[in-house]
């Protein structure tokens, strides 16, 4: 009960960390407005929270049921890589909204895409499919 509990919460964060701010930032991307850059910065906090209980409740789980294996060692690289592409985004968002600039935030955040998509690929693959490493 516990272990699903913990899945549960698991699976919330991970829509929350990969959804919230990606539906601000198409808004951000559309209206180009200072208020929707607030709006999107507050996005970003909820999203830092959900990105922070994801490996939480991800190691919760691994002592749980499946210990130390290689396909766990994996999904916590992804992690930590994924980690930097956050504090890089939390970066541009901070220095957006103090310079109120938003193209820097679009033009930064474009470029930090494609990691983020590959990264989202990665985890997904690793947590379905569990390769043995």
């Amino acid at each position: 009960m516990l272990y699903e509990a913990a899945l549960s919460l698991h699976l919330t964060c991970f829509a929350g960390w990969s959804a919230l701010t990606l539906g601000g930032f198409y808004v951000l991307r559309k209206t180009r407005s200072f208020d929707a850059l607030k709006a999107y910065h507050d996005l970003v906090r909820l999203e830092v929270a959900a990105a922070i209980c994801l490996p939480a409740t991800g190691m919760f789980m691994a002592a749980m049921r499946w210990g130390f294996q290689g396909w766990i060692a994996l999904a916590l690289v992804i992690s930590i890589f994924v980690g930097v592409l956050e504090a890089l985004h939390i970066s541009l968002v901070r220095s957006s909204i103090y310079n109120k600039d938003i193209e820097s935030l679009i033009k930064g955040v474009d470029r930090l895409a494609a990691l983020f998509t590959i990264s989202y690929i990665l985890m997904i693959y690793v947590m379905v499919f569990k390769p043995q490493l």
